[in-house]
Protein backbone atom coordinates (compact mmCIF):
# COMPACT_ATOMS: atom_id res chain seq x y z
CA UNK A 1 0.00 0.00 0.00
CA UNK A 2 2.84 2.37 1.15
CA UNK A 3 4.44 1.97 -2.54
CA UNK A 4 1.21 3.02 -4.06
CA UNK A 5 0.82 6.30 -2.49
CA UNK A 6 4.73 6.98 -2.99
CA UNK A 7 3.92 6.13 -6.89
CA UNK A 8 0.87 8.32 -7.16
CA UNK A 9 2.70 11.19 -5.55
CA UNK A 10 6.02 10.61 -7.81
CA UNK A 11 3.28 10.70 -10.36
CA UNK A 12 1.61 13.98 -9.22
CA UNK A 13 5.06 16.03 -8.63
CA UNK A 14 6.10 14.88 -12.41
CA UNK A 15 2.98 16.43 -13.78
CA UNK A 16 3.77 19.52 -11.72
CA UNK A 17 7.34 19.50 -13.44
CA UNK A 18 5.77 18.97 -16.87
CA UNK A 19 3.28 21.69 -16.47
CA UNK A 20 5.72 24.71 -15.07
CA UNK A 21 8.33 23.61 -18.27
CA UNK A 22 5.37 23.56 -20.71
CA UNK A 23 4.10 26.64 -19.39
CA UNK A 24 7.61 28.62 -19.04
CA UNK A 25 8.24 27.77 -23.20
CA UNK A 26 4.83 28.92 -23.88
CA UNK A 27 5.37 31.94 -22.43
CA UNK A 28 8.30 32.58 -25.16
CA UNK A 29 5.84 32.68 -28.06
CA UNK A 30 8.80 31.73 -30.62
CA UNK A 31 8.93 28.11 -29.05
CA UNK A 32 6.46 25.41 -30.22
CA UNK A 33 5.83 22.51 -27.58
CA UNK A 34 4.31 18.98 -28.38
CA UNK A 35 2.91 17.29 -25.30
CA UNK A 36 1.49 13.75 -25.53
CA UNK A 37 0.76 10.32 -23.82
CA UNK A 38 2.11 8.63 -27.06
CA UNK A 39 5.34 10.43 -26.51
CA UNK A 40 6.19 9.95 -22.76
CA UNK A 41 5.06 5.74 -23.18
CA UNK A 42 8.07 4.19 -22.78
CA UNK A 43 9.94 6.58 -24.72
CA UNK A 44 10.80 8.66 -21.76
CA UNK A 45 9.76 11.83 -23.49
CA UNK A 46 7.40 14.39 -21.76
CA UNK A 47 7.37 16.88 -24.40
CA UNK A 48 8.94 18.02 -27.22
CA UNK A 49 9.62 21.31 -28.18
CA UNK A 50 11.33 23.31 -30.59
CA UNK A 51 13.16 26.70 -31.03
CA UNK A 52 12.73 29.23 -33.13
CA UNK A 53 15.87 28.28 -35.45
CA UNK A 54 13.56 24.84 -35.78
CA UNK A 55 15.75 22.81 -33.16
CA UNK A 56 14.03 20.09 -31.61
CA UNK A 57 14.39 18.63 -28.41
CA UNK A 58 12.96 16.05 -27.20
CA UNK A 59 12.89 16.58 -23.00
CA UNK A 60 12.43 14.40 -20.27
CA UNK A 61 11.44 16.45 -17.11
CA UNK A 62 11.90 15.96 -13.45
CA UNK A 63 12.00 17.18 -10.31
CA UNK A 64 15.38 16.24 -9.30
CA UNK A 65 18.63 15.55 -11.34
CA UNK A 66 18.57 11.87 -12.88
CA UNK A 67 21.27 10.26 -12.19
CA UNK A 68 24.24 10.14 -14.65
CA UNK A 69 23.80 6.68 -15.45
CA UNK A 70 20.11 8.00 -16.42
CA UNK A 71 21.04 10.91 -18.43
CA UNK A 72 23.93 9.58 -20.19
CA UNK A 73 21.38 6.51 -21.64
CA UNK A 74 18.81 9.21 -22.70
CA UNK A 75 21.44 11.21 -24.39
CA UNK A 76 22.64 8.53 -26.30
CA UNK A 77 18.88 8.13 -27.44
CA UNK A 78 18.85 12.08 -28.05
CA UNK A 79 16.31 12.85 -25.60
CA UNK A 80 17.28 15.89 -23.06
CA UNK A 81 16.97 15.78 -19.00
CA UNK A 82 16.07 18.79 -17.78
CA UNK A 83 16.09 19.10 -13.83
CA UNK A 84 14.03 21.63 -11.95
CA UNK A 85 16.46 21.77 -9.36
CA UNK A 86 19.14 22.30 -11.65
CA UNK A 87 17.50 25.13 -13.43
CA UNK A 88 16.63 26.52 -10.22
CA UNK A 89 20.48 26.69 -9.17
CA UNK A 90 21.51 27.96 -12.19
CA UNK A 91 18.73 30.48 -12.08
CA UNK A 92 18.04 29.69 -16.00
CA UNK A 93 14.59 29.69 -17.47
CA UNK A 94 13.74 26.42 -19.83
CA UNK A 95 14.72 28.44 -22.79
CA UNK A 96 18.01 29.46 -21.77
CA UNK A 97 18.58 26.04 -20.43
CA UNK A 98 18.06 24.51 -23.92
CA UNK A 99 19.98 27.23 -25.89
CA UNK A 100 23.06 26.62 -24.17
CA UNK A 101 22.59 22.91 -25.29
CA UNK A 102 21.65 24.23 -28.92
CA UNK A 103 24.56 23.27 -31.55
CA UNK A 104 23.24 26.35 -33.10
CA UNK A 105 23.58 28.50 -29.94
CA UNK A 106 25.27 31.02 -31.73
CA UNK A 107 22.62 32.23 -33.60
CA UNK A 108 20.02 31.54 -30.74
CA UNK A 109 18.71 33.92 -28.72
CA UNK A 110 16.48 32.89 -25.52
CA UNK A 111 14.88 36.07 -25.07
CA UNK A 112 12.85 36.03 -28.32
CA UNK A 113 9.64 36.35 -27.45
CA UNK A 114 7.93 37.29 -30.97
CA UNK A 115 7.24 35.69 -34.41
CA UNK A 116 8.99 38.47 -35.99
CA UNK A 117 12.14 38.11 -33.85
CA UNK A 118 11.98 34.36 -34.67
CA UNK A 119 11.42 34.77 -38.38
CA UNK A 120 14.89 37.59 -38.43
CA UNK A 121 16.60 35.03 -36.67
CA UNK A 122 15.99 32.58 -39.46
CA UNK A 123 16.83 35.06 -41.93
CA UNK A 124 20.23 35.16 -39.91
CA UNK A 125 20.88 31.69 -39.95
CA UNK A 126 20.06 31.30 -43.66
CA UNK A 127 22.60 33.71 -44.89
Amino acid sequence: MGNKKIGLEARRKGRKAEKRVVDELLSYTGWSIEVSPELDYAKKTDVTATCPLEKSFPLQVSVDDKSSRERKKLERRGITSVSLRRLHANKQTVPEFLCNQCPLREHCDARVSTTLGATALTSMRAK
